[in-house]
């Protein structure tokens, strides 16, 4: 479990040279260098690590239809223009510590002899590629490649010939048993390579810090943009009753415009924590948030029907810090904070303006649920973009 604490730490590590771009960008250039070098070394293979050239590619495959659910028997296969592929997207996660390629090659020509049926010579055209590389570190200062999924898909069929491949899923399995072997072993043979250019860390460092500086960046960013600086806190009502020397007065109290002031301020202000919980791989996230000059206002009333008289209560807090805790399995699809809570808030200071003796009871009653609504709505900000920034990096 030790090494796994380590494993994003490296792979953040890794990312050190990043300059102002994000961790992932980084991650993405050294993919995309993989994949730069892997198309020209199609042509020539790897002899030193006995993958053989794959442009043009001849595998050593036999299929039958009984076996494979494919016309006939296809031997002495060739495709060629393989290496022709254009880079689509290169996105990773460093959440997930996964990146997913997707690949395009405009066509490929496929050769061969079919049993009983002489030479053939067809094309495919617009292969589709996509590609999930899994990393992970069977060494400190190695971050490297331990699972890669292939899957094809061609959005022309127009051009498959009925009597060699029955339907586009048949083609798929050609290609599956024709490709993916070699595709595998040459993908993770040079994206490792390209990983190792700058795999040697600083164990000492602490690139968890520097990665949620970027984060609560770009939060800070988010904020702005979503128009929640300031954010509307919720109103409420309700009437009361009250009898005095035998007569019923009824009224009401309100609170509304209601407003939070402050939260594009929030930023790491303390050191940042990592460590996986369990046979789940759960990764825990704690740490103290800072918010500058954190303002709320609100209006406080009580009206009567023969009288209306409204109070305005202003509340502002110079200093907020916020202690937080996130959680979440790595393991699922999608990430999913499964906490995320703030477990300190203060200190708080405010002033009134505009309340009388005759309202302090009212009044002591809403500042103690305020409390709570700026609680729950700054939790619901920041961990909803936090969520957000995180499932995207």
């Amino acid at each position: 479990m030790v090494a796994k604490v380590f494993l994003l730490v490296l792979a953040l590590g890794l990312l050190l040279d990043a300059g102002d771009g994000s961790r992932s960008d980084a991650l993405d250039a050294r993919v995309l260098s993989g994949l730069q070098t892997l198309r020209h070394r199609m042509k020539t293979g790897w002899p030193e690590v006995g993958i053989p050239k794959l442009d043009p590619l001849t595998p050593h495959l036999k299929t039958v239809k009984e076996k494979e659910t494919m016309r006939g028997q296809l031997v002495d296969l060739t495709l060629t223009k393989c290496s022709d592929f254009i880079i689509d997207e290169v996105e990773s996660n460093l959440i997930f510590l996964k990146s997913k390629v997707r690949l395009e090659v405009p066509l490929i020509e496929v050769t061969g002899t079919r049993f009983k049926m002489g030479s053939f010579n067809e094309e495919i055209r617009d292969l589709a590629i996509d590609i999930v590389l899994v990393f992970g570190t069977e060494d400190y200062n190695v971050l490297e490649v331990t699972g890669l999924e292939i899957a094809f898909d061609i959005s022309d069929t127009d051009g498959l010939v009925e009597e060699d491949w029955e339907d586009k899923e048949t083609l798929i399995q050609f290609l599956e048993l024709t490709l993916t072997p070699y595709l595998q072993a040459a993908f993770t043979y040079e994206i490792n390579m390209a990983l190792l250019g700058g795999s040697d860390v600083d164990m000492y460092e602490d690139p968890i810090d520097d990665y949620f500086d970027r984060t609560f960046a770009d939060i800070r960013k988010a904020i702005r943009e979503n128009d929640e600086d300031p954010l509307f806190l919720p109103e409420d009502s309700d009437d009361f009753e009250i009898t005095l020397f035998n007569s019923t007065l009824n009224g009401t109290v309100t609170v509304n415009h209601g407003r939070l002031h402050g939260l594009s301020t929030v930023h790491r202000a303390g050191n940042m924590t990592l460590q996986y919980i369990g046979s789940e791989v759960e990764v825990v996230w704690g740490g103290e948030v800072g918010l500058v000059d954190l303002g709320i206002e609100y209006t406080f009333g009580m009206t009567f029907p023969l009288w209306g008289n409204d109070v305005s209560l202003s509340l502002k807090m110079s200093y907020v810090h916020l202690s937080f805790e996130t959680g979440v399995f790595i393991l699922q699809q999608d990430l999913v904070l499964e906490s995320c809570n703030i477990t300190e808030f203060g200190p708080v200071h405010f002033k009134e303006n505009g309340i009388g003796a005759g309202y302090n009871l009212l009044t002591n009653v809403f500042l103690g649920q305020l409390n709570e609504i700026v609680l729950e709505a700054v939790e619901s900000v920041i961990c909803n973009l936090l969520e957000k920034i995180l499932s995207t990096e």
